[in-house]
C-alpha cells in the first residue's frame, strides 16, 4: 500500500490552494485511499482543529492511494506530478492548453470573484421608466430619493 498526504492548513481548507489541489485531484480520477479494509486504523479524509501558541489551528488532510495514475489527453499522470504541476502557477501559464493548468485557473478565477463578493455589497438599481441608475448599497432613504428625482 502505496499513500500520500496531502494537507491545507487554512482557516477554509476548500478556499486554500493545497484543498483545490485535492479536489481537483479527486475530479481527474485519483481516489482517497480505501480504508474499509483498514478499520479504525487510518481515515482518508481529516479535519481537526489544535492549539498553537495559544491560537486555534486548522489541518485538514486527504489520504490518496498513491498506486493510481490517471490518463490526461494520452498523457499517464501520477499524483505527486499531478499536484506538482497544479501548485505551480508559471507551470500552469506555459501550457495552458493542459486541463490541469485550465482547472487551476478556475481555481484563481472563482477565488478572486469569490473574494470580491465577500468584500463588496451589491449596488442597489434604481429604476424610473426605462431609466435606470446605480447606486451604493449604503445609501440613505434620502440619497436614494434624491437620485430618483434626477431620474
Amino acid at each position: 500500500m502505496q499513500i500520500r498526504f496531502l494537507k491545507a492548513r487554512a482557516d477554509n481548507p476548500l478556499a486554500s490552494l493545497e484543498g483545490a489541489a485535492a479536489i481537483a485531484a479527486q475530479t481527474f480520477g485519483f481516489r482517497l485511499l480505501d480504508t474499509s479494509a483498514q478499520g479504525a486504523q487510518i481515515q482518508n479524509f481529516e479535519d481537526v482543529i489544535e492549539e498553537v501558541d495559544g491560537r486555534p489551528q486548522r489541518e485538514t488532510v486527504w489520504v490518496f492511494d498513491d498506486t493510481i495514475t490517471v490518463q490526461i489527453l494520452g498523457e499517464t499522470w501520477t499524483l505527486e506530478s499531478f499536484v506538482r504541476s497544479f501548485m505551480d502557477l508559471a507551470w500552469c501559464d506555459q501550457h495552458a492548453e493542459s486541463p490541469v493548468a485550465n482547472l487551476r485557473h478556475y481555481h484563481e478565477n472563482l477565488t478572486r470573484y469569490r473574494d470580491h463578493f465577500r468584500a463588496h455589497r451589491p449596488m442597489i438599481r434604481l429604476r424610473h421608466g426605462k431609466r435606470t441608475l446605480t447606486i451604493r448599497a449604503d445609501a440613505t432613504e434620502e440619497e436614494k430619493s434624491k437620485w430618483l428625482k434626477l431620474l
